[in-house]
């Protein structure tokens, strides 16, 4: 059975890297493909475009992840879009808790070690894992590889080799 992917896509990207690169269910698509750990494992990522058509997945849908992609709207900005995201947020975190909820934000590398500190006291991280995320918070060119084998981890998703 795939791993189910939900894309809450709240931007489109600038001409430019549409032109080269295609829309966000595109770029999300191949990122993912590009470093899930174990090319044996198949995966299925349905878009959902939360700002023009404000869509999202029915309530019955069964997802191992839903990814929310990059926006240049601030998560505080008082937009109807971003309200009802919010809300449907917070509504997925209380009636779907196993569900992984995965943010593209930019976070302050003060931000990132407070996360990683709580998933390190939670468990959910081992010591390993907390220490070289406190080393690569403070760098910007963190590879989108490194990202991707974490965001496939944290659904459950690791290499069998």
């Amino acid at each position: 059975m795939p791993v189910r992917l939900a894309l809450l896509i709240c931007d489109t990207p600038n001409p430019g890297v549409l032109a080269d690169h295609g829309d966000y269910l595109e770029i999300f698509t191949r990122f993912f493909q590009d470093s899930i750990p174990d090319k044996e494992i198949e995966f299925v990522i349905d878009g959902y475009d939360v700002v023009h058509k404000q869509e999202y997945p029915p309530a019955d849908s069964e997802y191992d992840a839903v990814v929310i992609t990059g926006s240049a709207a601030a998560a505080y900005d008082d937009i109807p879009w971003i309200t009802r995201l919010i809300s449907y947020i917070n509504t997925l975190a209380k009636t779907k808790p196993a569900a992984k909820i995965i943010g593209h934000p930019e976070f302050l590398p003060n931000i990132v070690n407070k996360i990683i500190d709580v998933r390190g006291s939670s468990g959910s991280m081992d010591a390993g894992t907390v220490e070289g995320g406190r080393a690569r918070a403070i760098r910007p060119d963190d590879g989108t590889g490194i990202i991707g084998r974490t965001i496939w981890k944290v659904i459950g998703v690791e290499s069998t080799t």
